[in-house]
């Protein structure tokens, strides 16, 4: 039996739990009640920013960094543990089942795509791997020069002064239902974006919200719009033309500023 699990702190997994459904269940529900809004067009995207900034402003813990990137117009943060050295991003179930189904015949770099390449040894840690072992094998883009010349320039412009340090990348994933969060896992992917392993975190969900604001069981929440990625070409034009582009930004929270320096010292 596996003994692995997924080493974050529990007031950290308790935290971003919480901020995540209460910027679903009730920071969007406020700013339509409150404007009185007819029309949800921009449902999708406000409750991207609602979670993003909740986290990035909201989340406390002295071993935590939040990173602000940028690929293309979308913006997002990566949550990264000095303690662990884990690495997190957060993504719709959904959205996470299209690109693992569509990785095989993707020619163009998601970030995830690149991200995961971290998890190069998983077939080293204490999990049961009888189900994925036999599809460990890289995809022949993974041993494209110009795939792996792409994928290193995003992990260095996403990660900064991170990139080579973090040892292990994982995809906090959620599903909603009628703007009410209904489950939420963490996920371990392997380099071909294999499930390797995966945790249950629904159990933390903050089940008291109010529901004073509006009825929205006439809208429809869960259809979301694709995050409106960079999908960086593999042509040699726009691959020349992507390396030279500079589509990032990285913002240090104000809290870790000394532990920023700290790993500069030390690195």
């Amino acid at each position: 039996m596996s003994s692995y699990y997924i080493p974050v702190d529990n007031d950290v997994k308790h935290q971003i739990v919480s901020l995540l459904s209460d910027a679903v269940q009730n920071d969007v529900k406020e700013i339509m009640a409150t404007h009185y809004l007819e029309f949800f067009n921009s449902v999708h995207f406000l409750t991207w920013d609602f979670i993003y900034t909740r986290i990035y402003k909201q989340l406390k813990n002295e071993n935590i960094i939040c990173i602000k990137c940028r690929r293309g117009p979308w913006s997002f943060i990566l949550v990264y543990d000095l303690e662990s050295k884990y690495l997190y991003s957060f993504m719709k179930d959904k959205r996470l089942d299209q690109l693992i189904e569509e990785r095989k015949n993707r020619s163009s770099i998601h970030y995830v795509d690149a991200l995961v390449t971290i998890n190069t040894d998983v077939e080293e840690l204490d999990i049961d791997m009888s189900n994925v072992e036999q599809q460990l094998e890289l995809l022949p883009l993974e041993e494209d020069s110009d795939w792996l010349k792409a994928v290193e320039k995003i992990l260095r412009d996403m990660l900064g002064i991170y990139y080579g340090k973090v040892e292990k990348y994982v995809i906090i994933t959620f599903n909603q239902f009628k703007g009410e969060v209904q489950s939420v896992k963490a996920t371990l992917l392997s380099p071909n974006m294999n499930i390797i392993y995966q945790e249950d975190w629904s159990e933390l969900i903050n089940v008291e919200y109010d529901k004073s604001y509006i009825n929205f069981s006439d809208w429809d929440f869960d259809d979301d719009e694709n995050e409106v990625d960079d999908l960086v070409k593999l042509k040699p034009d726009v691959e020349e033309e992507f390396v030279n582009k500079g589509d990032y930004e990285e913002v240090v929270s104000p809290k870790t500023e000394d532990k920023e320096q700290q790993e500069k010292e030390k690195g």
